[in-house]
């Protein structure tokens, strides 16, 4: 501990992690997902139903189903190409909420092609 910022004697003593108070905090919320993706699409997902149902969109059905289907099936491919086993899918999913927000276009094709 005193590697970086060597403390006096009696200090490092006081310091010592099992004494810390943090420890004693009761931890309620087990059950929080570690990965902050699951936050960002969930975020997203509700960004883009209040956008289309409050703020009416101009989004079209297929476009919103060729930008999924585009990503995810690009995450597949590469995912299988380079061999990767536990493929996830949600860098997927959260690229795909953002073109459906972000992008608008009058071409279908112009929907789903960043993705790829």
């Amino acid at each position: 501990m005193g590697a970086l910022f060597p403390l006096p004697f009696g200090l490092e003593s006081r310091f010592s992690l099992s004494d810390s108070p943090v420890h004693d905090i009761p931890q309620p919320l087990h059950r929080v997902p570690a990965d902050p993706r699951i936050y960002q699409i969930l975020f997203l997902g509700i960004l883009l139903a209040a956008g289309a149902w409050l703020c009416d969109f101009s989004l079209r059905p297929t476009q919103i189903i060729l930008t999924f289907a585009s990503a995810i099936g690009t995450q597949h491919i590469l995912s299988s190409l380079f061999g990767r086993t536990p493929i996830s899918y949600r860098s997927a999913f959260i690229t795909a909420l953002s073109l459906t927000l972000l992008l608008r276009a009058d071409s279908i094709s112009i929907s789903y092609s960043p993705t790829v």
